[in-house]
């Protein structure tokens, strides 16, 4: 399931995840890593959906800390709004589809790394730590990025794994190094406002 990014068009398809269908995607992403990578020392979650994901692929290696790492993402507070939640969850799933479309194609740009903060307290880890970060899609790449770089100011010489159950634009500035699902799909997760 490694996925290297090609010359994919902007993402037009939507694909609508369960709890079902990203269960057997989480296990094959860790069995994946492990089998390239081995047992990572730490895994950290991009905010909730991210955990989401990390707290599943933990599940392939016993006693695995997961800590939660916090990032800001446009657009994310307005769709949360209960009013905005009701009305998207009644839309026709072809104008939810269509939404997501244009917000992948009008809404984040690649850019610099954005700010991602880790808690306070991380745990000691041995030299040259193994550190996946996790999240559950990755569109511009800039939260990814800016978990790198979280990471580094943390564990300075540590080897750090990206992975995303998706990839949803080829002009990402920061790939995963795996990927669940092909590059160009956008993906409406369990947890999405119009799940």
């Amino acid at each position: 399931m490694s996925t290297t990014l090609r010359n994919t068009s902007r993402p037009r398809r939507v694909v609508t995840l369960t709890e079902m269908s990203l269960n057997p995607l989480s296990r094959s992403l860790a069995s994946e890593i492990d089998s390239v990578c081995g047992r990572p020392d730490l895994i950290v979650g991009i905010s909730a959906p991210g955990m989401e994901v990390a707290r599943q692929i933990a599940t392939q290696w016993q006693g695995i800390e997961v800590v939660g790492a916090k990032s800001h993402r446009s657009g994310t507070p307005f769709k949360r709004l209960a009013p905005v939640r009701w009305i998207l969850r009644r839309l026709p799933r072809p104008v939810t589809d269509t939404l997501r479309v244009l917000e992948s194609r009008f809404g984040s740009r690649p850019d610099a790394a954005r700010t991602v903060t880790l808690p306070d307290a991380m745990p000691q880890l041995p030299q040259c730590p193994l550190v996946l970060i996790v999240d559950d899609a990755a569109d511009s790449g800039a939260t990814l990025l800016g978990a790198i770089n979280a990471v580094r100011t943390v564990y300075a010489d540590a080897r750090i794994l990206t992975a995303t159950i998706a990839v949803t634009r080829r002009d990402c500035v920061c790939p995963p190094r795996f990927s669940a699902l092909p590059p160009g799909l956008l993906v409406r997760f369990p947890w999405a406002p119009d799940a």
